[in-house]
């Protein structure tokens, strides 16, 4: 698994996403994807969510995983029956509200790049106090592209330069050549 390790002034945002992962630790494996990435990383830009993507379990841990981010001031807007049928079986994303302006897009994996995403996820240990987990650059920043909007854009171009030093630009081709874009849009990076 590769490691970064990044020192930061830490946000009221990164405050309730470390809240939030320690607790998701405990219960399944994640990938926190989009945006907050590139935010982590040092992008100075907004956001409202936190897209976060988790593996398939079974019934007994996700109640367990439910029951845990309710008493610790996350709500949601469906009970633990909805929540997993909307989560595992029908497999959308489920919004989980903080107590400040953030929530949480908790989506399960549903194809083959959710399951790289996954299983090659980076492991970000913040001032050696915090860790989590992203998604690899590999397919975050070709995604990126694929959403298309600005922002989209100059977080992919943000990543890739973040990234230049590690990323595995075949793998990175590849994927792009799978999701149909071209990273052409990286060649001034």
């Amino acid at each position: 698994m590769r490691v970064i390790k990044i020192s930061k002034e830490i946000t009221e945002l990164d405050e309730i996403v470390f809240k939030f992962v320690s607790i998701l630790e405990k219960h399944v494996r994640y990938v926190i994807v989009s945006g907050y990435v590139a935010i982590l990383l040092g992008e100075n830009r907004p956001t409202q969510d936190v897209d976060i993507l988790i593996e398939n379990i079974e019934k007994e841990k996700a109640e367990k995983l439910y029951e845990e981010l309710s008493s610790s001031g996350f709500y949601f807007a469906e009970n633990f029956k909805d929540f997993y049928r909307f989560l595992f079986e029908l497999k959308e994303k489920v919004d989980i509200f903080s107590e400040k302006l953030w929530y949480f897009d908790l989506k399960s994996v549903k194809d083959f790049f959710d399951v790289f995403s996954i299983e090659n996820r980076i492991k970000v240990i913040v001032n050696e106090r915090f860790q989590l987990f992203i998604s690899p650059p590999e397919l975050q920043i070709p995604y990126k592209i694929y959403l298309g909007a600005d922002k989209d854009l100059k977080d992919a171009a943000f990543l890739y330069e973040k990234f230049k030093e590690i990323v595995d630009r075949e793998k990175m081709r590849r994927i792009a050549n799978e999701i149909g874009i071209s990273l052409k849009v990286l060649e001034n990076v």
